[in-house]
């Protein structure tokens, strides 16, 4: 995976850097659906979860708000680290 070559090329303060609209790697990651990229980035020492974008809300926040489904709880889950939804490692 790409991510995995660049991440070490890069700051903990880059990996949570801001886009204009306050989102993180991992907020795009989220929405992106890839639960590939979350799992690499949870990785990163530093990563911050509890970051907002500019509407005031974390990842964590966003995915709460979706439409209950199996990929949502699968993203929670990577963002979590844990396998699964009930919180077991």
């Amino acid at each position: 995976m790409l991510l995995e070559l660049l991440l070490p090329l890069l700051t903990t303060e880059q990996v949570n850097l801001r886009c204009p609209d306050g989102k993180t790697a991992l907020f795009w990651a989220g929405e992106m659906a890839s639960v590939a990229s979350i799992t690499v980035l949870m990785k990163v020492p530093g990563i911050d979860i509890s970051l907002t974008n500019n509407k005031g809300f974390t990842i964590l926040d966003v995915l709460n708000k979706a439409e209950p489904s199996g990929i949502i709880e699968r993203i929670k889950a990577a963002l979590l680290g844990t396998t699964d939804v009930s919180g077991s490692v």
